[in-house]
């Protein structure tokens, strides 16, 4: 990306995954340039390949990664899915 400003191009400094949308994979780029230390703020979908590629190696770690997954509990989703479904049909 170049600098709207100087027309350098931009170094990527910090990348924020988005957990407040319903599909993962939008993500918060920021992006500085090293001429005119102007800063650029981007928000950007992503394609999940289960492996991530970013210019910087200071990329922050999403915060989801910390949480326990559903998929690690196969018993937990079950009980769930089946509350779900017993709840649509009662109505």
């Amino acid at each position: 990306m170049r600098c709207m400003i100087c027309g350098t191009e931009m170094t990527l400094v910090s990348v924020v995954a988005d957990e407040t949308m319903m599909v993962r994979g939008f993500e918060h780029h920021t992006y500085m340039c090293a001429s005119c230390a102007d800063v650029e703020k981007r928000f950007v979908f992503k394609k999940h390949d289960g492996k991530r590629e970013h210019d910087e190696a200071s990329v922050a770690t999403p915060p989801s990664a910390a949480l326990p997954s559903i998929q690690n509990q196969p018993a937990a989703a079950a009980s769930l899915l089946q509350r779900v479904i017993s709840r649509i049909q009662s109505h």
